[in-house]
């Protein structure tokens, strides 16, 4: 869940405002690896 702490600001503000993708759940977070690098955040989170 630490990873979590580092995600890129647009990606914090999306789930704030509700607009993360569907598959972007507290349940996946918790079993899947999230990169630190901010551009392959956005990548990762295009494909869910």
């Amino acid at each position: 869940m630490i990873e979590l702490a580092f995600l890129a600001p647009d990606i914090i503000r999306d789930v704030l405002d509700g607009k993360q993708p569907l598959g972007f759940t507290s349940h996946w977070a918790k079993t899947h690896s999230i990169p630190s690098n901010w551009v392959d955040q956005r990548k990762l989170l295009k494909t869910l």
